[in-house]
């Protein structure tokens, strides 16, 4: 399993598409991970700052780490498709963020690509934090509509269309 926010280097220099194997399940996020717009907002940073799971220092070293990360990210998914973001430029930053990497993990060589519900629906919420029982929501978190229609907010049924396309794509170049 490959987790895209892992697939780094070192900080904020992340793995080019080429150098993700192709025996591996590739996915944006996982359950104990902030999904992509949580990360991106820092939303797990601040629950762990507000629960004091961390100190001053820690916080102050997570957030550089992740400035430099969102650059480095920002730098890999505009390496798969510069003109992606020019043609969603109108969209919020973190629904970009989204979609970009949707499309990047979709053009990875990996056999399967997993995209958590969370990030389909572009959620900032993460659905466990670990070290936490009763001071955080751990599992508790509705998911914004029934299920019968969840999939289909213009948003996510983007990033499904996107995620299919980008699979297309990696298998017409991997003939």
């Amino acid at each position: 399993m490959r987790v895209l926010l892992f697939e780094q280097h070192h900080t904020g220099h992340f793995k080019r598409l080429s150098e993700w194997p192709d025996n591996a399940l590739a996915t944006s996020s996982t359950h104990d991970l902030a999904p992509l717009k949580g990360w991106w907002q820092a939303n797990d940073i601040d629950w762990s700052h507000r629960l004091e799971l961390i100190d001053e220092q820690v916080e102050k070293n997570w957030r550089e780490d992740r400035r430099k990360e969102k650059d480095g990210l920002r730098q890999v998914l505009d390496q798969d498709a510069p003109a992606f973001r020019e043609e969603h430029a109108g969209a919020d930053e973190a629904d970009q963020l989204i979609d970009a990497s949707v499309r990047f993990l979709g053009h990875t060589r990996a056999p399967l690509v997993l995209l958590p519900i969370e990030d389909a629906l572009g959620l900032v919420e993460a659905p466990n934090l670990p070290g936490t029982v009763d001071s955080h929501p751990n599992w508790r978190r509705r998911l914004p509509a029934a299920s019968k229609t969840l999939l289909d907010t213009p948003d996510t049924a983007r990033r499904l269309e996107l995620l299919a396309a980008a699979r297309q794509q990696a298998r017409e170049r991997d003939r």
